[in-house]
């Protein structure tokens, strides 16, 4: 019978037990070599692959210092140079070791590979991490840096910066106080959002309406013009981009921002009217069948036109659910 063998199994743990089983032999007395992991495939399985070996028949395929050990010769001291030879018939030669500069090797300086005998490296990564402490310049107790220190008047102190750099960061820039500071903010910025984005001929109109849900004053933008589809884009993902910059923009220029919408070419309206629509035919459909509704994943404002437009419904109320993009509204019964 052989005394070695590859074996294969569902996982590790079956292959080493179907290679003990045909050896004959157990745990302590084998030798295992995980040759493959299982893995999964598209279609299929990858299996395990082992090798189970006899420790006796071991011994012949080490080298010469691997069998020292095996026959419990003691091992040289940790410390001892495994560069210097013992032998009296060669001539000792001095240790190698190893540069700082680490310069070129002739051939004259180590000679010939068959002229040496192999060497062995041990605890050479730990011995080099500690010289490496050892020789590291000691670190000046004043010394700050690498630590995280937050001073207690830094934030405020952050915040004033900030301020004034930002009052400072165009002196043309005005204080918005009032409403219509906050319109000509906002009007001009977007007017030179789209000269840079070279659209001509367009007019921009602005309205004031009030937040029933949140109490406050909206201020809406219209974009008039033709050939404005480009700036509307794929579902809206062109207008919500600007959208969103102009709101960025405004939080810069103007202190108290107010409550901004954006539409162009009335796409807005148009999408609004349609989804007011279908939350009511919904919120009909709950009260028809007696069971709550959740809607498809929908933005913010998209969620917020669905609150509005059944926050007086006689029958229903509105959740909205879910975290991220999956966030939706849920139509239930009172």
């Amino acid at each position: 019978m052989s005394d070695s063998g590859e074996f294969s199994g569902r996982t590790i743990d079956d292959a080493i037990a179907e290679g003990l089983h045909v050896l004959g032999l157990t745990r302590a007395e084998a030798d295992i070599e995980v040759l493959q992991h299982p893995r999964r495939k598209f279609l299929g399985r990858v299996e395990a692959l082992v090798r189970v070996s006899r420790l006796d028949d071991l011994a012949g395929e080490l080298d010469f210092e691997d069998q020292q050990e095996v026959a419990g010769q003691p091992e040289p001291a940790a410390d001892e140079e495994w560069d210097d030879w013992d032998t009296e018939d060669e001539e000792a030669e001095p240790p190698l070791r190893e540069p700082q500069t680490a310069p070129i090797a002739t051939e004259q300086d180590t000679g010939t590979r068959s002229d040496r005998r192999p060497r062995r490296r041990r605890n050479r990564r730990g011995k080099g991490r500690q010289q490496s402490r050892e020789h590291r310049a000691p670190r000046d107790s004043g010394d700050d840096r690498g630590r995280r220190t937050l001073d207690p008047e830094t934030r405020s102190q952050r915040n004033a910066r900030e301020i004034v750099r930002t009052d400072a960061y165009d002196e043309s820039v005005p204080t918005p106080a009032d409403q219509e500071d906050n319109e000509r903010i906002a009007v001009e910025t977007l007017t030179r959002m789209l000269e840079y984005m070279g659209v001509e001929d367009f007019q921009v109109k602005r309205t004031w309406t009030t937040d029933a849900r949140e109490s406050a004053d909206r201020l809406t933008l219209f974009v008039e013009g033709r050939h404005l589809g480009r700036l509307i884009g794929r579902r809206g993902a062109t207008l919500q981009s600007m959208h969103w910059t102009l709101v960025s923009m405004m939080r810069r220029l103007a202190r108290d921002c107010p409550k901004l919408d954006l539409d162009i070419d009335s796409y807005q309206l148009k999408q609004d009217a349609a989804l007011q629509e279908q939350a009511r035919k919904t919120a009909n459909d709950v009260v028809h069948r007696g069971r709550p509704w959740e809607m498809e994943p929908m933005t913010k404002r998209q969620r917020w036109v669905v609150h509005v437009a059944l926050k007086d419904h006689p029958e229903v109320y509105t959740e909205s659910e879910g975290t991220g993009p999956d966030r939706r509204v849920v139509i239930l019964l009172k």
